[in-house]
């Protein structure tokens, strides 16, 4: 059976007759008006009847909007939280290449698992120069040693590497983490990235905004997690294409 769900927007207009209530919209998942209902300042939100649609069922009121990308201007960034492994598959999908994660944390350019600025990319204790800077999507991905783009194997790790290895720091969307506090951030837009450990998919981003206050991140759906700017300055968002 399908999922749908529908966006919970508040709207905050004075009623003249009673200066402690509010006016709640409740929108479809297309944009248009469900219904209104009021609601009393510092009190609980009474949620309208369930909408229903033919062939699916609600699954519930959304918090944010989905967008279709999400762009730094080059002083934005995200950490994700996560530390790489030796069992980690990232993959990426951006006009260029622009993420990092150091695997057993030496400065300078070995032992990194990352791609970075959208010229030069690096795995592990090798490194390669792939020039790939485009207005549209690009699929980047770098498991079992080996780094592909849109499909293609661009490079493979051929040097003795650990067996089992852990991140002493986490991996960073629209940068470069240095070290433990300092990143370099880059222009990037993403329109979506991921984290899988074997088969099992750990973390899932997508480019969102929270409609309570209108800030623009990147909504893990495994964690139900909203990562927003740890930078700079403000993310560009893209066209909404629905709620979450």
């Amino acid at each position: 059976m399908k999922r749908f769900l529908c966006a919970l927007f508040c709207l905050f207009v004075f009623v003249y007759a009673y200066a402690d209530t509010r006016n709640v919209t409740w929108y479809n998942e297309d944009g248009t008006i469900y219904t209104t209902t009021t609601c009393t300042v510092g009190g609980d939100v009474i949620l309208p009847q369930a909408p229903t649609k033919i062939g699916y069922t609600f699954k519930g009121w959304g918090t944010y909007y989905k967008l279709e990308y999400i762009e730094s201007t080059g002083t934005q960034w995200i950490d994700t939280g996560y530390y790489a492994n030796n069992t980690t598959v990232f993959t990426l999908r951006a006009n260029k290449a622009s993420c990092s994660g150091y695997v057993n944390g030496t400065s300078g350019n070995q032992n990194a698992f990352y791609v970075c600025g959208g010229q030069w990319a690096w795995y592990s204790y090798r490194d390669y120069k792939y020039a790939i800077d485009t207005n549209s999507i690009n699929v980047f991905i770098i498991k079992n040693k080996q780094f592909f783009i849109n499909d293609v194997l661009i490079d493979q790790q051929t040097s003795a590497v650990p067996s089992i290895w852990r991140s002493p720091y986490t991996f960073v969307l629209f940068g470069l983490k240095r070290n433990a506090t300092t990143v370099s951030s880059y222009p990037l837009k993403i329109y979506g990235a991921s984290f899988a450990e074997g088969n099992t998919l750990v973390h899932n981003f997508i480019p969102a905004q929270r409609m309570f206050d209108g800030a623009v991140g990147l909504y893990d759906t495994v964690t139900q997690q909203f990562f927003g700017n740890s930078g700079t300055g403000e993310f560009i968002a893209g066209p909404s294409v629905g709620g979450i």
